[in-house]
């Protein structure tokens, strides 16, 4: 292959030594960000490879799109326990004190929110059809009719202010801008940190956000193109654990970052349809299955390319 094959995907640290040869293949690594990613994908623009939401490309897989495959490289990890905040005045500090309450979330679909209610009912008991849903008015998929759902034109945040909601399941927020004094919002859960290693201790999910989709038929005419990219991720990922850079690749950041690769075995974003990033796929397929925003669930095998099961860092 003689020409480079751009990947786009997100601004991070880690993937700065991306660009390269890797197995005999040339890649350029353009750090749009993922929401340029993301509308490459959902627009149907022309692409070459990109980072994509796991969840999202579930979705459009079962709606038809068979012109993208899945690589297994599992970028944008992230437990879900602490992005559920509340006003400082409130009297929640139990995810299962949410049975019942108004949440807000802009984004019905994103796979931090399939996630979270997935983890919300096997962890806490509270099924997502116990919950008043408050989202934006523009979707990426129309939510299940089985889901109590209104779409709202007021940002979900500001109606939290406003004691309109409860709760807001949300990954970034314009209160964290300002100085922990000034805040007026807090995570739900007082601890959340202990509860997210519990979580880890028992289930093993440090929880798959991202993969790297690529153009089926380029897939098919450069079959060495899905080998090269996860050798690519790989290495680019170790160098970033050599220089400790833990904000980017885990989620409490620099602190304690001896102890912390030691809690993930030395690898807390591992690449390839291992044992465990299989049992990560199939409760995500579950949990999109579940929440009534898949018809059936595909096996994992089906998801991803040819031979994705011999493909390793």
């Amino acid at each position: 292959m003689s020409e480079s094959i751009e990947i786009i995907g997100g601004d991070y640290e880690f993937t700065l030594g991306l660009s390269g040869t890797h197995d005999g293949v040339a890649l350029r690594y353009n750090p749009a960000g993922v929401q340029v990613s993301f509308g490459t994908i959902l627009q149907h623009k022309p692409f070459q490879a990109c980072e994509f939401s796991l969840a999202n490309y579930l979705m459009m897989r079962d709606r038809g799109a068979d012109w993208m495959v899945a690589t297994p490289v599992f970028l944008n990890r992230a437990f879900r326990h602490a992005v559920v905040l509340v006003r400082k005045d409130s009297p929640l500090t139990k995810l299962s004190e949410l049975k019942g309450k108004r949440v807000g979330a802009k984004e019905y679909s994103q796979t931090a929110a399939v996630w979270f209610r997935g983890m919300l009912k096997d962890e806490y008991g509270v099924d997502w059809r116990d919950i008043h849903w408050y989202c934006g008015r523009v979707q990426r998929f129309p939510p299940p009719s089985e889901a109590d759902v209104t779409t709202v034109d007021d940002e979900p945040e500001d109606m939290l202010l406003d004691g309109k909601l409860d709760a807001l399941l949300a990954v970034q927020v314009k209160d964290n801008a300002l100085s922990p004094a000034m805040r007026k919002l807090r995570p739900l859960l007082p601890a959340p940190e202990a509860e997210e290693r519990t979580y880890y201790g028992k289930t093993g999910f440090y929880p798959i956000n991202h993969t790297v989709v690529i153009d089926r038929a380029l897939a098919e005419t450069h079959p060495d193109l899905p080998r090269a990219i996860i050798s690519a991720y790989g290495a680019a990922k170790k160098a970033a654990y050599k220089r400790k850079l833990g904000a980017t690749l885990m989620p409490w950041g620099d602190r304690h970052w001896a102890n912390a690769m030691e809690f993930f075995g030395g690898d807390p974003m591992p690449h390839g349809l291992t044992a465990k990033n299989r049992e990560q796929v199939a409760a995500l397929t579950r949990y999109v299955h579940e929440q009534g925003l898949i018809s059936k669930a595909p096996s994992v095998e089906d998801l991803f390319v040819p031979g994705a099961a011999a493909f390793t860092e």
